[in-house]
């Protein structure tokens, strides 16, 4: 009987020890992929649109993209159950790396228009006015396809079911969509400056 109580126990320990090393691993989880969220975002945020050269602006959006996907990977297994509509930061995290993903996809178009439109800038100064041409339309098209990745990223953002985001979360949404916002109006800058070129 003894025998049979301590096998009793011991099983209890070894299950409050299993329920408590997956409560563990599941924060470990959550909090490698918040940092690697977050250093996703000071590699963004070390961009100056006005003043970096392209290749340094994507290297850096090239990192965040690595940043990002592998912070997905790891918050993917953590998702708690939709029907609960219990605040959930797993659940506010990954919503924020989808929409970051795709607003890094938009700013990557935006530094290969940028460097189209340099390039075109050194065609014109040879008098190569078909190059110039060509690397303008060029610029064109990534800045239709980076007005196409941020409206992805907007609408992913507006998707977030804010009963399911923890209180502490929100203002992390409201700085997205305003850092969105703010990217939007460099595109249409972009854009607007690329058409009055072609007009001329």
């Amino acid at each position: 009987m003894t025998t049979s109580w301590r096998a009793y126990g011991a099983l209890l320990f070894l299950f409050a020890g299993i329920c408590i090393c997956g409560c563990v691993t599941d924060e470990g989880a959550y909090s490698s992929a918040l940092s690697l969220y977050q250093h996703a975002e000071t590699r963004i945020s070390e961009i100056d649109w006005d003043t970096s050269p392209p290749e340094l602006t994507d290297a850096k959006l090239q990192g965040a993209e690595v940043d990002l996907n592998e912070a997905l990977v790891i918050v993917d297994t953590l998702q708690p159950d939709p029907a609960s509509g219990k605040p959930s930061a797993e659940y506010a995290l990954r919503e924020l790396i989808f929409a970051k993903q795709a607003y890094v996809s938009a700013a990557r178009d935006v530094s290969s228009a940028q460097m189209h439109i340099l390039n075109a800038g050194d065609a014109a100064e040879l008098y190569q006015y078909a190059d110039w041409y060509l690397e303008m339309h060029a610029a064109m098209g990534n800045l239709a396809l980076a007005d196409a990745a941020l409206s992805l990223s907007d609408s992913r953002m507006n998707g977030i079911k804010m009963g399911m985001v923890p209180v502490e979360m929100r203002s992390d949404i409201a700085e997205a969509k305003g850092l969105n916002a703010n990217f939007a109006g460099l595109i249409t800058s972009l854009e607007r400056s690329v058409e009055l070129a072609l007009e001329e």
